[in-house]
């Protein structure tokens, strides 16, 4: 399979359901009380030299980044969402804050030199990845010693899903089109966590664990209180040992 023709297939399917219109007026009500996470995801970082956001998108985090970092690098498997990340960067910040954007597979070891970067990003990334030890390691290489790693995992584990498994459905992690043809199972997800798989897979590879919140869910703040039942989505703050 070529897995670079699935992300694009995957990205513009998913596009074409952004537009709010196409919300129920129930999550159009929810929306007005949900925060933007890729903000809930910044609050995670202090601020460095060096950031890369793996699996950047179009750089709406990227852009975020470069409010506290010197130099914002992006990963993307796709040249459409590498290169719309690249000018978003470029109109957000400084030019010598674009540092380098990449279509590179992140299946395959990622192209920066060890302990190279203050801060790294993967948010929505790690249950689409093959091998999530590798990623993580691959994480750790490049940081610099106490560099800090957020990521976005969905939570397998949130109420909703269990009640879902108890009357034998299978859940939907992805998004409300997640079973549609042509955005791939679940959304293209391969792997699914609960708030102790990922702390212990963050641990076990050598990273400390120092927050865990949901990402996304209207009241984030509050289903934060209880994450590993109310959370639809971790985001989860480690830093390197």
């Amino acid at each position: 399979m070529n897995e670079k023709k699935f992300y694009e297939r995957s990205d513009e399917f998913l596009g074409s359901f952004k537009n709010p219109s196409r919300l129920t007026p129930w999550r159009r009500l929810l929306i007005r009380h949900t925060e933007d996470r890729f903000e809930r995801a910044m609050a995670c970082f202090e601020g460095g030299q060096s950031f890369l956001d793996l699996g950047c998108g179009d750089g709406q985090l990227a852009a975020l980044a470069m409010r506290n970092y010197s130099i914002v690098n992006g990963i993307d498997i796709t040249s459409k969402n590498v290169e719309a990340a690249r000018k978003l960067c470029i109109s957000s910040g400084k030019p010598d804050q674009i540092g380098q954007f990449l279509s590179v597979n992140l299946n395959e070891p990622f192209p920066f030199s060890s302990a190279s970067l203050d801060a790294i990003s993967g948010i929505s990334v790690l249950e689409h990845v093959f091998d999530v030890y590798e990623f993580i390691r691959e994480c750790k290489r490049i940081l610099r010693p106490n560099g800090v790693l957020v990521i976005e995992v969905p939570n397998i584990a949130y109420v909703k899903h269990r009640i879902q498994l108890l009357l034998g459905r299978l859940p939907i992690t992805s998004s409300p089109h997640g079973w549609a043809d042509g955005y791939g199972w679940d959304g293209g997800h391969l792997h699914y966590f609960t708030k102790d798989a990922v702390t212990g897979l963050l641990t076990g590879e050598g990273f400390k664990v120092s927050k865990i919140v949901e990402s996304r869910a209207p009241f984030a703040r509050q289903r934060s209180y209880w994450p590993s039942l109310l959370a639809g989505n971790f985001l989860i703050k480690a830093i390197k040992a």
